[in-house]
């Protein structure tokens, strides 16, 4: 089953991705799921299959299997049942062709980023599953392994620019990263064939798309919608955070506190959250970006050390300029002088408010020219997505 994201994929719990995602007991509605079932426990959103349980996966063919009581299994679950599309149940990786009305993230009042996206109709967008392109519409079937159930898995976000991602080659590297991390076998190869394959054919040349590889080998790429300008800039909540040691600097599925924060967010009318450390209050990163801060004329940002990821758009704004790195308080940020959230995907936000703590002046010269700088790399800056970026 396929999740909604920044950064985002297949989540367990209440959302995983960048990672925004589907997971155990994240959308199931008990009315479509038989809670007496042999393997089916915990009531309303237990609806999952483990990655030990033989009917995870669905035949290629199969009927659509029903128990006594007439509710269709764990096997046929679909992203249909989940978000409420319409679709006949296919061959594996192959839904129905019936209209699809799912939005895309945040198009129409999403709760974890109200408005952030491009209000673009899903079924237009494209999809593939383990090499294959899904026709537009076609909703996708995929095996319910330990990717849905805990979150288990890896993924990247990219962005196209003329249908070219923006330094895959780096993508391939942190994702390589990632897999390694977590035991995940990586074939470096075949992820960087199907990332062209789709990138020449998604529906908007200049998109959003996300790579995910999931526990059981599984991989899902899928085309996302951009987030819109923000000429008032973007207003950000702080929210206390602890960042676990086992998955430092890995990009996994498991995104369900970075949702979490996320809609915090979205309730307090902010359009992102900044998580700061829960015990000394340094700051840290956004749940699906990164953050920096002036000093004056220094752009500063937070030590890779506090655990956050190891930003690959941070890398680039670091040949804009000096980028300095310092530990911060959240309420050091009472004095900056301006922020900026970077992401491959957002390229970059301009900060007009952290709340509770600072307010800045969107029309800032200093924060506006990194701003545009950083644009003009990403948008000319590495025509075959193959750029070396200085770690």
């Amino acid at each position: 089953m396929v999740g909604d994201a920044g950064a985002a994929g297949v989540g367990a719990g209440a959302g995983g991705g960048a990672g925004e995602g589907v997971g155990a007991g994240g959308a199931a509605d008990a009315g479509g799921c038989d809670t007496s079932d042999p393997g089916v426990a915990g009531g309303a959103g237990a609806c999952w299959a483990s990655a030990g349980d033989a009917s995870a996966a669905m035949p290629m063919h199969a009927a659509p299997a029903r128990n006594a009581k007439g509710f269709r299994t764990i096997r046929e679950l679909t992203l249909a049942d989940v978000f409420g599309v319409g679709s006949t149940p296919g061959p594996l990786g192959h839904g129905g062709r019936t209209p699809c009305s799912l939005r895309c993230l945040g198009a129409s009042g999403n709760a974890d980023f109200p408005g952030l996206r491009n209000n673009r109709v899903m079924s237009d967008m494209r999809v593939m599953v383990d090499g294959v392109l899904l026709a537009p519409g076609e909703v996708p079937l995929i095996p319910l392994d330990d990717a849905v159930v805990r979150g288990d898995g890896v993924f990247e976000g990219l962005r196209l620019y003329g249908h070219r991602p923006r330094t895959l080659e780096a993508h391939l590297d942190r994702m390589e990263r990632s897999a390694d991390m977590v035991r995940l076998p990586f074939d470096r190869d075949l992820i960087r064939r199907e990332t062209e394959a789709i990138s020449a054919a998604t529906s908007a040349p200049d998109c959003a798309l996300r790579v995910m590889l999931t526990r059981g080998g599984h991989r899902v790429l899928r085309e996302e919608a951009l987030f819109p300008p923000a000429p008032l800039g973007w207003s950000v909540l702080p929210v206390a955070h602890r960042i676990t040691p086992l998955l430092v600097a890995s990009k996994t599925l498991s995104y369900a506190a970075n949702m979490q924060a996320a809609r915090l967010a979205a309730e307090a009318g902010a359009d992102t959250a900044l998580l700061v450390d829960a015990d000394t209050d340094a700051v840290l990163e956004c749940p699906v970006a990164s953050f920096v801060w002036l000093e004056g004329d220094d752009l500063v940002a937070p030590p890779l050390a506090a655990g956050i990821l190891d930003s690959i758009t941070r890398r680039l704004i670091a040949e804009v300029t000096t980028l300095h790195v310092r530990e911060r308080t959240v309420g050091d940020l009472a004095s900056a002088d301006g922020a900026l959230v970077i992401s491959t995907v957002l390229e970059s936000r301009i900060v007009r408010e952290v709340q509770g703590v600072a307010t800045y002046d969107v029309a800032g010269r200093r924060i506006n020219k990194i701003a545009d700088a950083l644009r003009e790399m990403c948008v000319t800056g590495d025509p075959d997505g193959g750029r070396t970026v200085p770690v």
